[in-house]
């Protein structure tokens, strides 16, 4: 295939992805509230392995309560999986859910798997919170006019980020 048939056929696809699939951005500029979502699911899925992480492998004078804590929290963020997972679905999404796309749409890094002190992984969970946290605020700004249901979604789930950011430095002090 030569080059002009090669970027005819790259210009159609993309044409038709815009039409069939969410659009990133509305008319101001924002995201969607499709692409929040994806990209809040995506952050939640990497948080849950990192609380897996921490759970399984974590090391030290506090590892009991890490355990515990952490145990609690994984079903926490299974929930708010299923949450915006069916949110999406309410706006005539599709729920991301293969690994590429998650971690390529997630906002957290992939940088727990050396860390097994237990203080050290529940700083880098509440951080990781925090971030979440952070994310969810834009979106709750972004989305407030214009899907205030998913504004609102996201001003409680980013109070839980709040809550148990300073739980886990609670749990270091």
């Amino acid at each position: 295939m030569d080059q002009n048939n090669q970027a005819q056929k790259q210009s159609q696809n993309s044409s038709s992805m815009a039409a069939n699939g969410p659009m990133l951005a509305n008319r101001n500029g924002n995201l969607t509230s499709l692409a929040a979502l994806s990209i809040a699911m995506a952050s939640v899925h990497g948080l849950l392995f990192k609380t897996f992480h921490a759970h399984w492998n974590s090391k030290g004078s506090c590892f009991l309560a890490v355990h515990e804590f952490t145990k609690k929290n994984y079903a926490i963020l299974i929930e708010e999986l299923d949450l915006v997972a069916e949110r999406i679905r309410a706006l005539d999404g599709m729920a991301p859910t293969d690994h590429a796309t998650l971690s390529s749409k997630s906002i957290l890094k992939e940088d727990h798997v050396d860390i097994y002190d237990a203080l050290k992984l529940s700083r880098h969970l509440a951080d990781s919170h925090h971030d979440i946290e952070r994310q969810y605020q834009t979106f709750i700004k972004q989305l407030d006019d214009e899907d205030p249901v998913t504004a609102d979604m996201f001003t409680g789930l980013a109070k839980t980020h709040g809550k148990l950011a300073w739980m886990y430095k609670a749990m270091m002090d």
